[in-house]
C-alpha cells in the first residue's frame, strides 16, 4: 500500500470520528479566522461540504451577506470540474483530506482539484488556492507527486490564516 493511500485511510478515520458540531464549530472558527482578508475579494469558489469535511456554510453565509459573489464547482459530462464564469484573480478555498505546513495537500485520490488548479496556474493572474480544513487534518508531510497542486495559503481553527509556508 503506499504512502498517500495509507494516508488518507488514516485522514478518512479521523474526519469520520469528527462530530457534525465539530465540523460546524471549526466552519464557524476558519470563517472568523478568513473574514477580514475575504471581504478584500469579490470572487470567492469554494465548495459544498460532503458530511466528513469541515461545514462551509457559515463562510458561504458571510460571503453572501457581504455581497461577494461564490462559485461551486460542477463536474462536466466529460468528467472535468470547472467553475462556471470564475474571473481570474478569485480565491479558491480548497478541501483536502489532508494538508502540511509546506502548501502541500492531499486530496480525494480523484485529481480534480490538481487538474483543475493546475490549468488556472497557467492563466495571467491566477487564483489564490487556500486550503481550508480542521486541525486534524494538518500532517507533518504530505506524500507528493509531480502532478499534486499545493495551496498557497492554508486555515485551520488552531492555525489561523497561514499566507507564508516554510518549503
Amino acid at each position: 500500500m503506499t504512502d498517500k493511500i495509507k494516508l488518507r485511510a488514516q485522514l478518512r478515520e479521523r474526519m469520520k470520528s469528527q462530530t457534525p458540531e465539530a465540523r460546524h464549530q471549526a466552519g464557524v472558527a476558519v470563517c472568523a479566522h478568513l473574514q477580514t482578508w475575504l471581504l478584500q475579494h469579490q470572487h470567492v469558489a469554494l465548495f459544498r461540504s460532503l458530511s466528513d469535511e469541515i461545514d462551509t456554510a457559515p463562510i458561504v453565509e458571510l460571503l453572501r451577506a457581504q455581497g461577494i459573489t461564490c462559485y461551486f464547482p460542477e463536474m462536466q459530462a466529460s468528467g472535468e470540474m470547472r467553475f462556471v464564469n470564475l474571473p481570474h484573480q478569485s480565491v479558491i478555498l480548497t478541501p483536502g483530506l489532508g494538508f502540511d505546513l509546506a502548501g502541500h495537500r492531499l486530496g480525494r485520490g480523484k485529481g480534480n482539484y490538481d487538474r483543475f488548479l493546475q490549468q488556472m496556474r497557467t492563466e495571467p493572474d491566477p487564483p489564490i488556492a487556500v486550503g481550508i480544513a480542521m486541525d486534524c487534518q494538518i500532517v507533518e508531510d504530505i506524500p507528493i507527486d509531480t502532478h499534486d497542486q499545493g495551496v498557497d495559503m492554508l486555515c485551520a481553527p488552531g492555525l489561523g490564516l497561514i499566507k507564508d509556508f516554510k518549503r
